[in-house]
């Protein structure tokens, strides 16, 4: 056992599981570097007891089986303690005038006789409130975690606990512990199971067996499922609850009694059993009601964008068709040049092009859909131009800020988050409530929704509820991207139900054909190997296999070389299949800030477990916040940083203009450093140049669609490097429908509910 104080954090896990730690003996001993699977803070006083280990690195290492917090008992402990963020607001000039005026004795003043704070100089009764709440609120999360540290649950996530749950969080550990698997973020069925055996839970206790069952279908929808098939949803609850079929069964009728499971039979194709969470089972039959509505009203009712064209004939004079309204239509195969719509001079389009202003002109519910270089943008130019000729009210939307900064720069028109656009806001007691529904519609005639593979199932409905019969609904994407991040696959669920209007363009146009990126992209979808350096100078392949070499090359690519290469104006952006390992986000993003934002006398910082978060730095949100109306996904930039009141303020880019965000202590594990994104964080956006690892370890998760989808998020310039043999292995594998949703089936009728109408 040794007891000490904390001197300095040399190591914490990003997920706040250990921490390396260098303590000082309190009997004048050698300092001891220690291991803990939880966060402690610099200045802590501890109580430690374990083994010793040898590191073949770092030597000798005490691996902490317990570790017990105590009061510090010194003068610099007390200050580091109260000053080194343990109370919002008290900073370490703040705690040493507090330790200098009451000595040993101002814990006890804190939690006794807080109002004596006043005595310090700078001290309001304002203030003397605050540091006593914030003291007594330290006193339960510190009981909380003192429970839950012997059941392996360090102090971040006990932190989580403590944000959802305040100060219930002990009496719903203690008593319902399976709450903490479903409503906290990063508590796993593991977790919450351990907990309740601990509190004398038994493992064939109802409330258990329905908790496993809750837990795998929402980690079904983290893996991008609205669903599940019983055969699949049984076997895994079996394999997590170890309990028969049987028993998972009827706890799985059990949820369906009370409604917060619901069963749809399925035929064609997928038939089956299926089992949904009840809000992705409300979510996808409200949306099929509402698309299918859609489609069955008539032209008269929809608002005609203009009359319906009869296929045109050919003008001999100029090799053109007349078009919709002003529009000329390509009648050779070769695509014909256009000029810009600005100004109501003629567009010559080609044949597709016009079919997707026709389809517009003519269907309620339309999807077009393309890669790179086909004229998306013109087509929606087009569409808009004849709209807005007509009267029309049109809104512009996309899923994320960057998306909609980049339709409202093509289009020059306003373009708003599909967030915005539904002005989603947090309700006291309830949640997140979109102000734009049923009862208060979105005013418009047609609603346009660029980018639209990102937008997941619950965006869907969403945005379903809050158009009226009327609305022409325009979806822009290209079909070939990933899937939302979210549960559902709704672009490619729509296309394949048969439902809408779909017009796909194909034909790449000879400015784009130019560019090695385009060329290098479609080449990923055809299944070939992209070249290896384009002639045009914006494609490059560098074969590198060490790891650590292959870090560095990406370093010296984003700090030094590429900045050069692009113009120090140009924006770059690193992106990597995976979270984890050396070439993973969490790996990169600190060596990226290491040299991109160091750390410096006039660079305030923060630290967050095993984040650091500095003045200047580049940040994501990782976790929807509708208090806050940041979304996941949203990049911004930290601007400015209080050390005293630890509080951090990031300005995130949006169409309407840049927005500052306040982070108080305790709500950084909503970000992470952005230097280095994961490809399904980068939807959406573009940027000047992109460097992408690709290596053996990342072939879990390597295939087609992620490959194609990071290219394409490149301007001017995309660097690959890593092995060629995962490169190859990315562009064989192509994983198809992979995702189980009931969207296509409910708009095709091939579902029946279990519980009619429920």
């Amino acid at each position: 056992m040794v007891v000490g104080v904390v001197e300095r954090v040399t190591y914490a896990s990003e997920d706040g599981r250990f921490t390396v730690f260098v303590l000082r003996p309190e009997n004048g001993g050698p300092e001891v570097t220690a291991v803990a699977r939880q966060q402690v803070r610099a200045g802590e006083r501890l109580r430690l007891t374990g083994r010793w280990k040898h590191h073949p690195r770092f030597g000798a290492q005490l691996d902490c089986l317990h570790v017990v917090s105590l009061a510090p008992n010194s003068r610099e402990g007390l200050i580091r303690f109260l000053g080194g963020g343990l109370i919002r607001g008290v900073g370490p000039k703040t705690a040493e005038r507090l330790v200098d005026h009451f000595g040993q004795d101002i814990l006890r003043v804190i939690e006794d006789e807080p109002g004596r704070l006043r005595e310090v100089e700078g001290i309001g009764a304002r203030k003397a409130e605050q540091i006593a709440d914030g003291y007594r609120e330290h006193r339960q999360m510190r009981d909380l975690m003192m429970f839950l540290q012997d059941k392996g649950v360090g102090p971040g996530l006990a932190g989580r606990i403590w944000r959802t749950f305040g100060h219930d969080a002990l009496a719903v550990v203690q008593q319902t512990p399976y709450r903490l698997a479903e409503e906290v973020w990063g508590i796993g069925f593991a977790t919450a199971d351990r907990i309740a055996r601990e509190v004398g839970i038994a493992r064939d206790d109802p409330g258990r067996l329905q908790a496993g069952v809750l837990y795998v279908l929402m980690q079904g929808a983290e893996e991008g499922h609205t669903c599940l098939p019983e055969d699949r949803l049984v076997e895994r609850s079996v394999r997590l609850l170890e309990s028969p079929p049987d028993a998972v069964k009827g706890a799985m009728a059990d949820l369906i009694a009370r409604r917060r499971v619901y069963g749809s039979v399925v035929t064609g194709e997928r038939g089956g059993v299926y089992y949904s969470p009840a809000v992705y089972y409300h979510a996808e039959r409200g949306a099929a009601q509402r698309l299918t509505a859609m489609t069955l009203w008539s032209a008269t009712e929809a608002g005609p964008l203009g009359p319906k064209e009869t296929s045109p004939a050919a003008d001999k004079e100029d090799g053109t068709s007349p078009g919709p309204e002003g529009c000329r239509t390509a009648s050779s195969d070769s695509p014909a040049p256009f000029d810009s719509p600005e100004g109501g001079r003629d567009v010559i389009l080609t044949p597709e092009q016009f079919e997707a202003v026709r389809a517009a002109a003519e269907a309620p519910l339309v999807v077009i859909t393309g890669g790179p270089g086909t004229g998306k943008t013109t087509v929606l130019r087009e569409i808009l131009r004849r709209l807005e000729e007509q009267g029309r009210k049109v809104e512009l939307a996309a899923p994320t800020g960057r998306a909609a900064k980049r339709l409202e720069e093509s289009t020059e028109r306003p373009a708003k988050t599909l967030h915005r656009l539904l002005e989603a806001g947090h309700v006291e007691g309830r949640g997140l409530r979109f102000q734009r529904h049923e009862s208060r519609p979105i005013e418009a005639d047609a609603v346009v929704v660029d980018e639209c593979s990102m937008m997941d199932t619950l965006l869907l409905y969403a945005l379903l509820r809050a158009l009226v019969p009327g609305t022409r609904l325009i979806l822009v994407g290209d079909a070939h991207q990933l899937p939302s991040v979210g549960p559902g696959q709704v672009l490619e669920d729509i296309i394949a139900s048969g439902l809408a209007r779909v017009v796909r363009l194909t034909r790449v146009f000879r400015q784009a054909s130019e560019s090695g990126i385009v060329r290098n992209a479609y080449r990923i979808l055809e299944g070939q190997l992209p070249e290896l350096r384009s002639p045009e100078g914006d494609w490059f392949w560098l074969e590198r296999r060490d790891p650590e070499a292959l870090a560095r090359e990406v370093v010296s690519l984003y700090v030094r070389r590429l900045p050069t290469f692009i113009g120090g104006d140009g924006e770059i952006q690193v992106l990597t299949p995976m979270r984890r390992g050396p070439l993973g986000v969490e790996g990169l993003n600190p060596r990226l800030q290491g040299e991109v934002n160091p750390p410096g006398p006039d660079k305030p910082e923060v630290q967050a477990g095993g984040k650091v978060f500095r003045l200047g730095d580049r940040v994501m949100q990782v976790r929807n916040d509708y208090q806050k109306e940041v979304f996941n996904g949203d990049v911004g930039r930290v601007v400015e940083i209080d050390p005293e009141e630890r509080d951090m303020t990031v300005e995130y880019p949006d169409p309407a203009g840049p927005r500052r965000v306040l982070y108080r202590d305790g709500e950084w594990d909503d970000l992470q450093l952005a230097y280095a994104l994961s490809v399904h964080k980068s939807q959406g956006s573009e940027y000047d140049a992109v460097v992408i690892p690709v290596v053996p370890a990342h072939t879990v998760v390597l295939e087609r669609a992620l490959l194609y989808t990071a290219v394409t998020r490149a301007k001017r310039l995309v660097v690959l490097l890593g092995d060629r043999r995962a490169l190859q292995r990315a562009i064989a594998r192509v994983r198809g429908h992979s995702r189980s949703t009931l969207l296509a089936a409910r708009l095709r009728g091939e579902v029946e509910d279990l519980i009619p109408g429920g």
